[in-house]
């Protein structure tokens, strides 16, 4: 879908150099720039208070990029968003998780893609909520900005925003007959091309903005014909039509192409209508996922199924950590998943504004979104088929948002109301040794809610702020199950296609209450207190009927202060966000299995490939931010981020524990300290030359954890390989990655000639971990290595 939209570990070292970069260059808030000042930082507006506001007048912590911003920075998909914000982190998962991305903002989100789990983290298209992390990372090709709001959002974003909120702008027609064409090649063939153009159909009443992008890449991840490139090691197993160089194919390739169209119709002055329709196909190869973990502690699978065949053991961990031998299939079973991601999505919205009166406005924002998506997963990376999968997805829903706005010398104020449609079929083929089946789940969603926010002006540079919603959330699952040919489930499945429809419903308030001053035109400070809700559930991914177990909500109350400066004269703008949140009966998944209600490994083996969701316990969540934009001299641009944060469990529910987790694990995917800095130069080459523009990026994140139980991978007493027993299969090291870029502007900056690279120093690293000891499988979601790219644009 479009969003149109040194593995050594850390290093005191590597965290001081990353965060003296990042202070020395000053520390980035930038966001929607509606127009350059005369020097210094250009005016930003925002619209997190549901009106437009300068950012330094916002009392929220808010990181925002325009296009233009992200294209300097060569940021093209969601993901790659992680680089611009303190305390947020976006990732690819594995396979898995189907075509996903998780999304966490100071220690909150979600990474498991079951439409039936929430995110922590709101999305929003064009102010339309995104109820799902599947097909979140969106092509970013045509966008007029990104905003970042981190804390509790719920008065003002709405469901599932108790992290914060990522909302992806796209450009509006304007009528003016512009456009522009880019293209840009790079290494393992990346070819990529996008394109606008806007022009008026009626005069200064309708206009039309067309875009469209086309990207490709091959994989950087080989996958070789295991007998081919091993005949000592392979036994029984053959060779499977590779050519003279051993590959069967790539991963981590990318393939997808996106096309929107947008009307706006002003009729009146007073009246604003925006309608979108977009259509995405993806058609890429699977994360680039490499074993590094084979140890089948219940005895190893061979290949066919023969006694005396090959068994699955370390020979299958490849030297060369950019390749892989997965095949994609099981020979046993006969079942095959293929190589290759599938995705298809569509929506379509409507945005009618109307200012009323002289200070009351209405606004209605609709919009429908369906989602087609298949992943093919082999988690045992070798052609043995161990354990291989099908994510077989579809999504779609319906939301309306309306909002009636007034304001005043003394008030502004916003009243509203908001409805979500959803339902999700998950047509999964599970197929792991001795289980067997498919899906046939749909996932019916209902939200409703009503809101108020209030901003209360009784002294001159001081505002009072209010808001409080309502919501109201209903979940019905049905669960059936078949095995791999379609027929009766097993035994152990069946009783699951008994089980009467599960219902989850729950209803709650939260509020926001603050304050902000202007000291002077140069500095605002503000506090806040704000609350956030996530929905609970049932268990989307039961095993066996006893599974099949509910969840409760989460909670968060959070406690901001702030302060945002702009200084000397404008060129020095340094905000500082600090942040005390009390996180209560967390939802987390553990990914390496849990057993519940009597369940054992040995009873019940599927239980330990249950995901089950559950409330683990509470726990304080402290940090700081900071940001700045810096501009010392005409043409010079520094930029920084950096943040610090502190996750402490207060309370352990006692399947927290039997989870393996411990009081001082921190939350998946959360780094405790993230920085980043840039530079940039444009140099006028003269009046009839143009500009030229060299810039570069630095970026630090911490350790992180793909699991909840950061250190629990192997339980207490059992086996454990030699070579394996001082590895955490769920640890993800620091890292430092570097990016440059030179770009030419042509004099009237019709054309734009740019050459780059990522991950400058060739750094080997990966983002994601999926490791299993019950199926004694292990997979690293690596990086790409260093890129190459050349971009050419054409602007009109």
């Amino acid at each position: 879908m479009s969003g149109f939209v040194n593995a050594a570990g850390v290093s005191k070292t590597a965290l001081a150099t990353a965060m003296s970069a990042a202070l020395a260059s000053g520390l980035t808030v930038q966001a929607h720039a509606q127009e350059a000042e005369s020097q210094g930082n250009t005016e930003i507006v925002v619209t997190a208070q549901f009106r437009e506001q300068n950012l330094q007048d916002t009392p929220i912590a808010i990181t925002a990029q325009t296009g233009e911003m992200l294209a300097e920075r060569g940021i093209t998909t969601t993901t790659q968003l992680v680089s611009v914000a303190p305390n947020v982190n976006l990732t690819p998962n594995a396979a898995i998780f189907g075509v996903s991305a998780s999304v966490f903002i100071r220690g909150i989100g979600q990474y498991d893609n079951n439409f039936a789990y929430e995110p922590g983290v709101g999305i929003y298209l064009d102010d339309i909520y995104y109820g799902v992390i599947t097909g979140a990372d969106f092509a970013l090709a045509d966008i007029d900005r990104v905003e970042i709001l981190r804390g509790p959002q719920g008065t003002l974003s709405g469901k599932n925003s108790l992290g914060g909120a990522l909302k992806i702008y796209n450009r509006k027609p304007r009528g003016d007959g512009s456009g522009y064409v880019e293209a840009t090649y790079g290494r393992f063939n990346r070819i990529d091309v996008k394109g606008a153009y806007d022009l008026g159909l009626v005069e200064d009443q309708l206009a039309m903005r067309v875009s469209g992008f086309s990207n490709s890449k091959d994989g950087y991840l080989t996958r070789l014909d295991f007998a081919c490139s091993n005949p000592s090691e392979a036994g029984n197993i053959p060779r499977i039509g590779s050519g003279p160089d051993c590959v069967i194919g790539r991963d981590g390739g990318v393939s997808t192409w996106g096309v929107r169209g947008a009307l706006r119709y002003t009729p009146t002055t007073d009246i604003e209508v925006n309608i979108a329709v977009d259509r995405t196909v993806d058609k890429s190869t699977p994360s680039a996922a490499g074993l590094f973990y084979a140890f089948a502690p219940f005895g190893a699978a061979t290949y066919d199924g023969d006694p005396a065949g090959t068994p699955w053991d370390t020979r299958f961990i490849p030297d060369d950590p950019y390749t892989s031998y997965s095949t994609y299939r099981d020979t046993t079973t006969g079942f095959s998943p293929g190589g290759q991601t599938h995705t298809k999505a569509w929506g379509i919205s409507g945005d009618i504004d109307w200012d009323i009166g002289e200070s009351l406005s209405l606004r209605s924002i609709t919009g429908y979104r369906e989602l087609d998506t298949q992943a093919g997963f082999d988690q045992d990376g070798s052609p043995i088929g161990v354990s291989t999968s099908l994510i077989d997805n579809r999504y779609n829903q319906f939301t309306q948002e309306l909002r009636l706005s007034g304001a005043s010398d003394m008030l502004d104020w916003t009243v509203g109301g908001f409805y979500y449609d959803a339902r999700g079929w998950l047509n999964n083929t599970i197929n792991s040794g001795p289980t067997q089946f498919i899906t046939d789940d749909p996932v019916d969603t209902t939200s409703k809610s009503a809101f108020a926010h209030v901003t209360l002006h009784p002294a001159e540079n001081f505002n009072i702020i209010g808001g409080i919603r309502y919501t109201d959330d209903e979940k019905t699952y049905v669960f059936t199950r078949y095995d791999l040919q379609g027929g009766p489930a097993n035994p152990g499945q069946a009783p699951l296609n008994s089980l009467p429809p599960q219902v989850y419903a729950g209803d709650r308030v939260d509020y926001r209450i603050g304050a902000d001053y202007r000291f002077s035109p140069e500095v605002m400070v503000y506090g806040q207190f704000s609350t956030g809700y996530k929905g609970g559930g049932v268990n989307a991914k039961p095993f066996t009927a006893g599974q099949a177990i509910d969840f409760g909500p989460e909670t968060l109350d959070s406690w901001e202060v702030g302060v945002k400066t702009d200084l000397a004269d404008n060129r020095v703008r340094l905000n500082l966000a600090g942040f005390y949140m009390k996180y209560k009966d967390i939802q987390l998944v553990n990914a390496a299995g849990l057993c519940i209600n009597g369940e054992t490994p040995e009873n019940t083996p599927s239980c330990v490939l249950s995901a089950a969701p559950f409330n683990a316990g509470d726990a304080d969540i402290k940090g700081i931010e900071f940001e700045a934009d810096l501009e010392p001299v005409e043409g010079l641009s520094i930029t920084g981020t950096a943040s610090y944060l502190d996750f402490e469990y207060t309370r352990l529910d006692p399947l927290a524990t039997a989870s393996r987790i411990g009081m001082d694990d921190y939350p998946p995917l959360t780094p405790k300290w993230k920085a980043s800095g840039g530079i940039a130069y444009t140099a006028d080459l003269g009046a009839n030359t143009g500009t030229l523009t060299p810039r570069f990026d630095i970026e630090y994140q911490s350790e992180t954890y793909s699991d909840p139980a950061n250190n629990g991978f192997y339980p207490a007493g059992f086996p454990v390989l030699p070579e394996f027993a001082d590895l955490n299969p769920f640890l993800i090291p620091g890292r430092t990655t570097m990016n440059a870029r030179l770009t030419y502007d042509s004099p009237d900056r019709d054309w734009q000639i740019s050459a780059a690279v990522k991950n400058l120093t060739n750094e080997f690293y990966w983002t994601n971990s999926f490791a299993f000891y019950f199926t004694g499988t292990g997979q690293r979601i690596i990086a790409p290595p260093r890129e190459w790219s050349i971009s050419i644009r054409r602007n009109f």
